[in-house]
């Protein structure tokens, strides 16, 4: 049984706050994107083979995959269906893909589907089958126990799940780093309410470092955190506090600032109307999940360009403009 949750949109991107036409190429291809329909799958008899589904002779991989499926690998799933044993569990939700051990693919592309199926079905009585990699992450318990869900772990791909009746969910957008912006405002929502965050009269700035990261941080950390210790701009470790301090943090945060990153993730906690400054590397002209997201978020969007070590930007370091950052940061103090 399919239900229908929102139609097709067209979404507009909003412009950056600082939008340089220089920089038209980084965002011109950004600023429209089309967001499909979002609807559940309520199915019956449902077998869940390594991780893949298999319903009624079909291999349904868009919902566990970010690419298209060859037909050997879908030739093997259905071979393994029939060879391999099987456990039953009556009930259970159907949420992630090949992307979702990441913190960035958790947040915005599996709790999102996750709302959807709650409002069909908001017993809580399912298990959502995790896949182990996934459900080791710290934060992936964390939010499902934040938000009162049951998990089941498929630990051995050498079982299948039959589940009598799985509930699915497609993808919110087309392509990842593409957000429904009414599902991902609702998202914002039950997080906030989880911890209700209070208003303050004195904007706060926060900057979470990446010095711990294996890629894409600062190489004039030390200088870069000096200068914005002087302008009283909070420096935090993510990797070192739970989700619920995490998200108390950014609750109450008016400016956050990082290196383009899962980081920036968090502003899924910040209210609207706050901002965001995104440490950006001049040669990446592709990654705008940040920004599509704080347009979505009816967030502020600035960006800062910076030099990186490699022409690879997805691995790159950076060489962050301190001058410039510390000279656009005193001019937003001004007003």
């Amino acid at each position: 049984m399919k239900h229908i949750l929102t139609d097709k949109y067209l979404s507009n991107r909003k412009l950056p706050i600082n939008y340089n036409k220089n920089d038209a190429h980084i965002f011109s291809q950004e600023l429209k994107k089309i967001i499909p329909s979002n609807y559940i799958l309520k199915l019956k008899n449902v077998f869940i083979v390594e991780e893949t589904l298999f319903h009624n002779w079909f291999v349904l991989g868009k919902y566990t995959h970010t690419f298209k499926l060859d037909k050997i690998y879908k030739l093997k799933i259905i071979l393994k269906r029939f060879l391999l044993p099987e456990i039953k569990i009556e009930k259970a939700i159907w949420i992630t893909d090949d992307l979702s051990v990441g913190y960035f693919h958790w947040f915005l592309d599996c709790l999102p589907r996750l709302l959807n199926i709650s409002k069909i079905d908001d017993s809580h009585d399912s298990v959502i089958i995790l896949r182990p990699e996934v459900a080791n992450q710290s934060f992936v318990k964390e939010t499902l126990d934040l938000l009162g869900y049951k998990y089941f772990i498929k630990e051995d791909k050498k079982i299948n799940i039959k589940c009598h009746e799985l509930i699915v969910a497609n993808h919110c957008a087309t392509t990842t780093g593409n957000y429904n912006d009414i599902v991902i405002k609702e998202l914002r929502s039950v997080f906030l309410k989880k911890i209700s965050p209070k208003n303050g009269s004195i904007k706060k700035w926060v900057y979470i470092s990446r010095d711990k990261s294996s890629r894409r941080k600062a190489n004039n950390e030390t200088e870069l955190v000096n200068m914005l210790l002087t302008l009283h701009v909070e420096i935090h470790y993510f990797e070192e506090y739970s989700i619920l301090k995490q998200m108390d943090i950014i609750a109450h945060t008016d400016y956050l600032i990082s290196i383009h990153g899962a980081s920036l993730t968090n502003m899924l906690f910040m209210k609207e109307n706050t901002h965001i400054i995104e440490l950006r590397n001049k040669l990446d002209t592709h990654s705008n999940c940040y920004f599509s997201l704080a347009s979505a978020l009816d967030i502020n969007y600035h960006y800062l360009l910076n030099e990186g070590t490699s022409d690879i930007p997805h691995f790159a370091n950076l060489m962050i403009d301190i001058a410039s950052l510390k000279n656009y940061i005193l001019n937003l103090k001004k007003n």
